[in-house]
């Protein structure tokens, strides 16, 4: 985890991130593994149908967590692209709830990197903190 920092600008979370991949990655393989053990272990199985349901169980516990953990997100948001002076420049507005449109956060992405004052504000407005990139480096935290 140590080298998953190299290269990063200041500010990430790139150690914890990787601990997160790590921990999915290792339900996903208990999860194949599970799966595939009544296929290898056939007669012991037979003495032993409580694992079935046990792998069954994990297998669907799994599976949800992986859908609300990479499919759902607790915010909404509205991505808008535009391209000037040959650069293409995305701005993603995020909301705390879709009905009032109370703006959580808002960042821009030049060419794909992370690019000038990225703000993040409280649900009454005011501004929580605000970061300064150019070119994906961190230029400036506030």
């Amino acid at each position: 985890m140590y080298t998953s920092s190299i290269g990063t600008s200041g500010g990430e979370q790139k150690p914890l991130t990787t601990l997160v991949t790590m921990t999915i990655l290792t339900l996903i393989g208990a999860t194949l593994i599970s799966l595939v053990m009544p296929f290898i272990f056939k007669s012991w199985l037979k003495s032993n149908k409580w694992f079935i349901i046990l792998a069954f169980l994990f297998s669907m516990l799994t599976t949800l967590f992986i859908y609300q953990y990479y499919f759902e997100t607790p915010y909404s948001y509205v991505e808008k692209n535009r391209e000037i002076n040959g650069n293409k420049l995305e701005i993603k507005t995020e909301y705390y709830d879709d009905e009032n449109k109370v703006i959580r956060s808002v960042s821009f992405w030049k060419n794909g990197k992370r690019d000038s004052t990225w703000t993040v504000l409280s649900k009454d407005g005011k501004v929580i903190s605000e970061k300064v990139y150019k070119d994906d480096r961190l230029i400036k935290p506030k």
